[in-house]
C-alpha cells in the first residue's frame, strides 16, 4: 500500500513536472510570439521612419534642386542683362560718336538765312571780333548727304586795320573790310594750284589788280601789264610783289560792279606781316591750302560781326 501510494505520489510528480515544461515551452513560445511581433513592429516603425526621412530627403532635394533651378534662372537673367547692356551701351556709345565725328556746325551757323537755303552747299563765314577790331573767326561748312552742316575747319584771322564797315560805305583806301554775303570769283596764287575747283590762275610777273579808276582800265580786275601798259601803277597791286601773302588767294565778290572809288582788291589771302589787312581777310597758309582744295565754285561767303551773326 506504502509502496502504491509513493507511485502515486511519484507519478504525480512527474506529471507536475512534465506540465511545468510544457507551460515554460508555452510561456517562451508566447514571449518570443511577443517579441518577434514587437521585432516586427519595431521593423515596421523604423521602416515608416525611414521612408518618412526619405520623402524628407526627397522633399529637400527638390526644395535645393528648385532653389538650384531659380540660382540658375537669376544667374541667366543676370547674364542676360550683362550680355545686353554692354550691346546697348555699345549702340548708344557708337551713335554718340558718329554724332560727335560729325562735328556739327554750330547753332548759330544752322541758323543763318543762307544755311536754311536748300540750294546752299558749302559756307565760307568771316566772324570779326568786332566792328573796330581786326580779329575774327574764319568757318567753312559744308552739307551732308543727311542734310546736316558740318564745320569742317575753324581758325583764327585777320579783317582790315580799321575794322569792318558796310558794303554800301566802302570806300577805296578806308582799310576797312566790307559785311555782306558774297562769293569767290577767281583763284590765283604765286604758288601751284594746289587743286582748286575754281579755275585757278598762277601770279606772273605781268599781273596786276587794277586799282586805277579811269574809264577803260578795268578797275577791281586782274589785268597783264603787257595788255594795258599805261596803268596806274601806283594805285594798283603788283600781286608777285605780296610773296607771303599771295601764296594762295580767293577774289571775293565785293564790288563785282567794278564801280571805281567803292573799293577794289578784297580777298581771302595768306597772314601776311601785320596782324591785319588793309580790307581782305586772312587765314594761315596751312589752313587756306585746306580751303583751296575745298571751295567749289558755288561756295557762300558771310562776312559779319560775332555779335550780328549770334555767335
Amino acid at each position: 500500500m506504502k509502496r502504491l501510494a509513493l507511485r502515486f505520489v511519484s507519478g504525480m510528480a512527474l506529471i507536475g513536472i512534465l506540465f511545468g515544461l510544457s507551460s515554460c515551452d508555452v510561456s517562451k513560445n508566447g514571449t518570443e510570439s511577443s517579441e518577434s511581433e514587437v521585432s516586427v513592429t519595431s521593423s515596421e516603425v523604423i521602416e515608416t521612419t525611414t521612408f518618412s526621412e526619405t520623402e524628407e530627403t526627397t522633399t529637400a532635394e527638390t526644395t535645393a534642386s528648385s532653389e538650384t533651378e531659380e540660382e540658375t534662372t537669376a544667374v541667366s537673367e543676370t547674364t542676360t542683362e550683362a550680355a545686353t547692356t554692354p550691346e546697348t551701351t555699345a549702340t548708344e556709345t557708337t551713335a554718340a560718336e558718329t554724332t560727335k565725328a560729325k562735328d556739327l556746325s554750330p547753332e548759330w551757323v544752322r541758323n543763318l538765312s543762307q544755311a536754311k537755303d536748300p540750294g546752299t552747299t558749302q559756307l565760307l563765314i568771316v566772324a570779326a571780333t568786332r566792328m573796330n577790331k581786326t580779329t575774327a573767326k574764319v568757318s567753312m561748312h559744308e552739307r551732308d548727304e543727311d542734310g546736316d552742316w558740318i564745320q569742317v575747319l575753324s581758325v583764327d584771322g585777320y579783317v582790315g586795320k580799321n575794322g569792318m564797315v558796310k558794303d554800301s560805305e566802302r570806300k577805296e583806301g578806308c582799310g576797312k573790310t566790307p559785311i555782306g554775303v558774297y562769293y569767290f570769283t577767281t583763284a590765283f596764287g604765286i604758288a601751284d594750284d594746289p587743286g582748286c575747283k575754281i579755275p585757278y590762275i598762277k601770279v606772273t610777273k605781268d599781273l596786276y589788280w587794277s586799282s586805277d579808276m579811269r574809264e577803260g582800265m578795268h578797275y577791281n580786275e586782274m589785268v597783264s601789264i603787257n595788255d594795258y601798259p599805261d596803268l596806274d601803277k601806283k594805285n594798283s597791286e603788283h600781286l608777285i610783289d605780296y610773296s607771303k601773302a599771295y601764296q594762295y588767294c580767293l577774289n571775293i565778290s565785293f564790288n563785282e560792279e567794278c564801280t571805281p572809288g567803292r573799293g577794289s582788291a578784297i580777298f581771302l589771302h595768306c597772314t601776311g606781316n601785320n596782324k591785319y589787312t588793309a580790307g581782305c581777310v586772312a587765314v594761315p597758309k596751312d589752313t587756306m591750302v585746306k580751303i583751296m582744295k575745298r571751295v567749289d565754285p558755288f561756295c557762300v561767303v558771310v562776312i559779319d560781326t560775332k555779335d550780328n551773326l549770334g555767335c
